[in-house]
């Protein structure tokens, strides 16, 4: 899984503009809009996350959080 994870990610880096931006498609319209990786979650945060959510991870997204916790679009 982790590998599937890294190999999405390597590919949505690729499809990066020079500018950091990347082509996003909302019905007809294609436009450029900023694209930034987040770092990676520490287990810190993903135990802070899910005590103050209630919440219960599977094991897969929280192996994606360590990998990749999210971009800024």
């Amino acid at each position: 899984m982790d590998h599937e994870i890294k190999l999405l990610l390597e590919g949505l880096d690729q499809r990066r503009k020079s500018d950091g931006s990347l082509e996003v498609q909302v019905d007809e319209t294609v436009y450029l809009a900023p694209f930034e990786f987040s770092d990676p979650a520490s287990e810190h945060q993903i135990k802070t996350f899910k005590e103050k959510h209630q919440v219960k991870l599977p094991s897969e997204y929280r192996s994606f959080l360590k990998i990749h916790n999210g971009k800024v679009i």
